[in-house]
């Protein structure tokens, strides 16, 4: 027999967009209900990060990233023709296994050009809602990097020049908290939120322009539950939301799918040289360093300790003597780079199965080439080359960024799935949340966006 339950609000998946949605919208009082299609799990504030958040703990984080990052639907095999495109399906998704960087984002990175101080607003309560910090980083290491990247840049923008990473973590003694989907939840804790994990979304009931609800499945013992809401807020992530509305068969026009978007992205880890090194202390501070993204300088780079190993490392060498380089490189969109749905062939959600395209265009490459110039110039200054250089261009979707899927817009054109407040626009009720809805290329980690389009989503329920 068919279980069926009910609420107000119905939000799919946990992750940014979900969680700050939710916060917010049971905060001021809505019966909000969160259906997560993976497990909870037993890590300090949500973060796995929090289970060793010093220096030394980093390699650890590593391989529970490696452990929980999954192909889309817990799929064996990865979706052809994005064959980077993992995703999380935990409680609280990417922020439960994100490296937490929040880099601020310039006005043309915002998701349109027609409100920038309305998005301000919403990027400063996200800042809030994540806990981030400005000018965290300090040590003898971080001093030199910065003092040396900046020579190997040469001079930027007014506003946009070197500097530390904002993170979003609090510190927690001595150590620090990393900031996860909790801190999001927690405006909206208490008697109006309810979490249900385990469960994979495979419909969304409707009729003659509204929702009624949701069919799930629980991925334990496969039972069916319907779950009825007056508003439901897909946040599947990029791929997964977009899967559910075409798997539905929901009214979203021709932009469903198409013009997704990633960061073209650099990586090498190198050895640090002497400049570096020299007398560091063996309690010295980690680091993480940003060189922003503007029109001017147009990719994002950072130097930090990564949790993984992007590229090849050199023997003998410790880790907290080297130092990763990542250039992000915003690309054109264009409808092209698309997803594509199989209704034949369902994968273990229940979903179409999917099909990727996500190339590089003309333009895309020649500014991929003066990046991958700046990368080796800051690699060689920080660097020791005797052993080689190893960079790495990352598979297409694998910087765990990809975006716009259900991209936002501002007019029923046919050229986006959402209105800007996260509206599907055949549906008075049914919005989606998260990196599915971004519409601007951008150069950087993109949850701060995400989370002010989510928290503007909410606003708007809330309104209507």
């Amino acid at each position: 027999m068919k279980k069926t339950i009910s609420t107000e609000i119905l939000i799919v998946g946990s992750g940014a967009g979900g969680s700050a949605a939710a916060g917010a919208l049971a905060a001021a009082g809505r019966k909000v209900m969160i259906l997560e299609a993976g497990p909870r799990m037993d890590w300090p504030s949500g973060h796995g990060r929090n289970l060793e958040p010093s220096e030394t703990g980093l390699a650890a984080f590593g391989r529970l990233q490696e452990e929980h990052l999954v192909w889309p639907s817990n799929e064996v095999a990865e979706p052809l023709g994005l064959g980077g495109a993992k995703v999380a399906h935990v409680l609280g998704g990417m922020l439960s296994l994100w490296t937490n960087n929040c880099p601020w984002p310039h006005p043309d990175e915002l998701p349109s050009r027609d409100d920038h101080s309305i998005w301000e607003e919403y990027l400063k309560r996200a800042k809030k809602l994540l806990n981030v910090q400005d000018d965290y980083w300090a040590g003898v290491r971080m001093d030199r990097l910065m003092e040396q990247i900046t020579r190997a840049v040469g001079p930027m923008p007014e506003g946009r020049g070197v500097r530390p990473m904002p993170v979003a973590a609090e510190p927690d003694g001595s150590k620090l908290r990393f900031s996860s989907h909790e801190d999001l939840l927690a405006p909206g804790l208490g008697g109006n939120l309810t979490i249900l994990t385990d469960l994979a979304v495979c419909d969304v009931l409707h009729s003659a322009g509204r929702v009624s609800g949701v069919v799930a499945k629980s991925t334990i013992d496969h039972e069916i539950i319907e779950v009825a809401a007056d508003t439901v807020i897909v946040a599947a992530g990029t791929i997964g939301s977009a899967k559910i509305l075409a798997g539905a068969g929901l009214d979203v026009g021709p932009a469903l799918g198409r013009g997704i978007f990633d960061h073209a992205a650099f990586v090498s880890r190198v050895p640090l040289n002497s400049k570096i090194l020299d007398d560091v202390p063996a309690d010295d501070g980690n680091f993480t360093i940003w060189v922003p993204y503007s029109p001017e300088h147009p990719w994002h780079c950072q130097v930090c300790r990564f949790p993984g190993t992007p590229t090849p490392v050199v023997p003998d060498v410790p880790e907290s003597s080297t130092a990763d380089i990542f250039t992000w490189l915003p690309v054109d969109i264009n409808n092209g780079n698309q997803i594509s749905f199989s209704t034949e062939k369902l994968d273990k959600f229940g979903l179409p199965s999917v099909t990727g395209v996500l190339q590089l265009s003309e333009k895309d490459n020649i500014r991929a080439a003066r990046a991958i110039s700046e990368h080796y110039t800051i690699a060689a200054s920080i660097g020791d080359f005797t052993n080689g250089w190893y960079p790495n261009l990352y598979k297409p979707g694998g910087s765990t960024h990809l975006m716009g899927s259900c991209r936002m817009g501002y007019e029923n054109d046919g050229e986006s799935v959402v209105n800007k407040n996260g509206r599907v626009w055949a549906y008075e009720n049914l919005y989606v949340a998260g990196n599915a809805v971004l519409s601007r290329t951008n150069g950087g980690n993109p949850t701060m966006l995400c989370v002010a389009a989510a928290l503007r989503t909410a606003d708007a329920i809330l309104s209507h």
